[in-house]
């Protein structure tokens, strides 16, 4: 998630691919049993995480918008 958040300024297709994987990650690992707790809770966290993911892609999908933002960060218009 960290590393999902620091390309956000600069990529944030990149991020929202990350988030989608993270999410796929914590599915599979929860899946093969190396981590326990609820199936409500574990598909939940996934899907939120997959769901931030699919927001940032679905946000950034215009290269008008990615450059916009991409301006703002950096303050180069």
């Amino acid at each position: 998630m960290g590393v999902a958040g620091l390309f956000y300024p600069r990529r944030p297709l990149l991020t929202g691919t990350l988030f989608m994987m993270l999410g796929a990650l914590i599915f599979v690992v929860w899946a093969v049993g190396w981590i326990t707790g609820s199936p409500s809770g574990i598909v939940f966290a996934s899907a939120t995480w997959v769901g931030f993911g699919l927001g940032a892609v679905w946000k950034f999908r215009n290269s008008a918008v990615r450059s916009a933002h991409v301006a703002e960060w950096t303050g180069k218009a």
